[in-house]
């Protein structure tokens, strides 16, 4: 394999590994809405961004993100959300300090097996609370 050095190669067979270890978590105790999700590669998180920033793609896991845009789409309830993101065990982490209507809240699973997990929801609701987008993030670390 010429011109892909040995660390390349490496980081690839992780990165298959970590995903496929954790498209697999259906008995390891995630939550529904994370099983068999992938990570994806960007700029982890939806705070608002400086314009020199603004080009790269967000991180957000195709398949997480879809599922909170189903589940919580727009004009949804926000209290609806944080009930159902607090009992999957994710907690609130604040809001962007750039804009405080958009709210984080992140999901820990550490020490259960392989790999790690952290997933991230970031969404915005207006003075009424109601949502007005979703964006899911999950990175996976393996040991």
């Amino acid at each position: 394999m010429r011109g892909i050095s040995r660390a390349s190669i490496l980081s690839l067979v992780a990165l298959q590994v970590a995903t496929a270890i954790g498209c697999s978590f259906g008995s390891n105790g995630v939550p529904d809405i994370l099983r068999g999700v992938t990570a994806a590669g960007g700029h982890w998180g939806a705070c608002p961004r400086d314009v020199a920033a603004q080009g790269s793609p967000l991180a957000v896991s195709p398949e997480f993100d879809a599922r909170l845009a189903s589940r919580f789409p727009p004009g949804s309830s926000e209290k609806r959300l944080t009930s159902a993101l607090d009992q999957m065990g994710f907690k609130s982490i604040g809001s962007c300090e750039e804009d405080r209507t958009v709210r984080i809240s992140r999901y820990d699973k550490r020490g259960s097996g392989l790999v790690d997990v952290t997933a991230v929801v970031y969404w915005q609701a207006d003075s009424e609370g109601t949502i007005r987008w979703t964006k899911g993030f999950v990175a996976y670390t393996s040991l």
